[in-house]
């Protein structure tokens, strides 16, 4: 299941890195070859699998992801323009249930952190997520050692996280 829609975000990026221009020609490519609506079919494609007993975690995390980059990144550069607000919905909701059950692991944890450091005004604007939203403002987290081959095949979420200086370097003495 979401090995097909790993494939599938592969092609799209694929498609999102061959464009070339100016931002605002990009923009208008990207619309006009229908990524910005693949993606978004994507997305919500993650989101109907985020209860799912064996891939439900992942697919939260990737559509955690996408939801967060489309905010946070220039579409022209992502192929995310944005999301459909309903499944944007459904990911709050079940971060906020994860968080009150404590069902949080510790990747989403700095995940959920680092989205947070980077686009707060992103999570503080609802407010239909009490939870997330304490969490958040009350939780400190140091970086995991997260190692880049951590991120291999899980989509762009694997080119962001890899870009990032992740901790593959052995610690000094």
């Amino acid at each position: 299941m979401i090995d097909q829609l790993t494939t599938a975000e592969v092609r799209l990026l694929n498609r999102v890195d061959a464009v070339t221009g100016l931002m605002e020609e990009k923009t208008e490519s990207l619309r006009g070859s229908g990524v910005f609506a693949e993606y978004r079919d994507l997305h919500k494609r993650y989101v109907e699998l985020i209860n799912h007993p064996t891939c439900g975690l992942e697919s939260l995390k990737r559509a955690l992801f996408i939801q967060w980059y489309a905010v946070s990144e220039p579409a022209c550069f992502s192929g995310i323009y944005d999301v459909d607000s309903e499944a944007e919905t459904k990911v709050f909701r079940r971060m906020d249930e994860m968080i009150e059950k404590g069902q949080l692991d510790s990747e989403l944890c700095y995940m959920l952190f680092w989205y947070y450091e980077v686009s707060d005004w992103y999570f503080d604007s609802r407010t239909d997520i009490p939870n997330l939203t304490k969490w958040l403002a009350t939780s400190h987290h140091k970086p995991p050692c997260f190692r880049t081959a951590d991120f291999n095949g899980r989509g762009q979420m694997t080119r962001y996280w890899q870009s990032l200086t992740l901790g593959d370097a052995e610690p000094e003495p």
